[in-house]
């Protein structure tokens, strides 16, 4: 029954125009392509329309993404909006939530993850990392970062 709910769901998505970026099991993700919060608010409870053909499970709205790295199946991090204004930054199954990764190696997929979700032009945020990433292996040689 879920895979049949989440398949009408991608029938709806199409049927509005709506592209769905990536589904799985449990979810999907939807390109509103709203500019305004209470454009994509509106659309995302357009969906609940599923809910009144099945009783034992429902669709919900989970959370409005402003920008999207989708990297592989629940790999991600995204730009989450709060209350129109705020911003989170959501990592799900990426290796730099792991525990056993050093300061460093967190502090610099953190620098990489929000250049890439928040920068504007493609060739100045790849030229930022990349001036970033040398200066760290620079630093890294030279001993002022440690690895532990």
């Amino acid at each position: 029954m879920g895979r049949e709910i989440l398949q009408h769901t991608k029938e709806l998505a199409e049927t509005m125009h709506l592209d769905v970026l990536y589904g799985d099991t449990d979810s999907r993700f939807v390109n509103s392509n709203a500019s305004e919060l209470s454009e994509a608010l509106r659309i995302s409870n357009e969906f609940k329309v599923v809910n009144e053909q099945y009783r034992k499970l429902e669709i919900d709205f989970d959370a409005i993404f402003q920008h999207l790295l989708l990297l592989q199946k629940k790999k991600y991090a995204a730009v989450k909006v709060w209350n129109g204004a705020e911003t989170s930054i959501e990592v799900k199954g990426l290796d730099m939530k792991r525990r056993e990764y050093c300061t460093l190696s967190e502090n610099v997929s953190q620098f990489v993850l929000e250049r890439i979700l928040f920068g504007v032009v493609t060739e100045i945020v790849v030229e930022q990392i990349h001036d970033y990433l040398t200066c760290v292996g620079e630093n890294v040689r030279g001993g002022t970062y440690r690895l532990d």
